[in-house]
């Protein structure tokens, strides 16, 4: 059990007994959306040729997912950016070409998704994966219902403290700090190649938590 309690002067001229407890809750959701982190990467001798093949196989992955259904606006840009490649020998740097590294951003509402965007993009001309996020679309009101919970986690070791002292406890609260809040997730995909059926991609539950510290009056 954690709790501190106090002497802790309320007002001026009442000098009131409180403790003080910190309340904690925990909840699981299952997630509804799915975000993807593919890229194309390219090396060439020049940048033009970098950035023409980069171009070419970032389309065709685009067209590639629009067949199955993804749009535009499911779509975005995450980081585009142009190095020159050079090789190392005897103290000496020579230019060796370029490359040129374009990440995509691909958001899913459909979980079950997943596994068919990852293939159809690395299949369709995307050869890098760099990560895979589960979230919720509205994580707020989770969060609200965390929190509510973290309150009445500390009404009840507020009261269980007071019963220890035997004394009588006002158990509306006279302040309230909210802590702090977490927004955490688990899951597991595996890649098995370009095979007929979809990479499974199974999310687990997201964890979200919220803390409070609550000051209670006893007399």
């Amino acid at each position: 059990m954690n709790g501190l309690y106090h002497q802790d002067h309320y007002l001026e001229h009442d000098h009131l007994n409180a403790l003080t407890v910190n309340g904690k809750s925990e909840i699981e959701v299952m997630p509804d959306q799915i975000s993807l982190t593919i890229g194309v990467r390219t090396e060439e001798l020049t940048v033009q040729e970098a950035l023409k093949k980069n171009a070419q196989l970032s389309n065709d992955m685009i067209q590639a997912l629009h067949q199955i259904g993804i749009q535009n606006g499911q779509i975005e840009t995450k980081s585009f950016s142009v190095h020159p490649r050079y090789d190392y020998h005897d103290g000496h740097s020579t230019l060796i070409g370029y490359e040129v590294l374009h990440l995509f951003e691909i958001t899913v509402s459909d979980v079950k998704q997943a596994g068919q965007v990852y293939d159809t993009a690395l299949t369709g001309g995307a050869n890098l994966a760099q990560d895979i996020q589960f979230s919720v679309k509205k994580p707020e009101q989770y969060y609200q219902q965390a929190l509510t919970d973290a309150l009445l986690n500390a009404q009840e070791k507020a009261a269980t403290l007071a019963q220890t002292m035997q004394v009588p406890l006002q158990r509306i609260p006279f302040k309230i700090i909210e802590e702090s809040s977490q927004y955490t997730q688990d899951f597991q995909a595996s890649y098995k190649g370009f095979a007929a059926s979809s990479t499974p991609i199974q999310p687990q539950t997201l964890k979200i938590s919220a803390a409070v510290r609550a000051w209670f009056h006893y007399s």
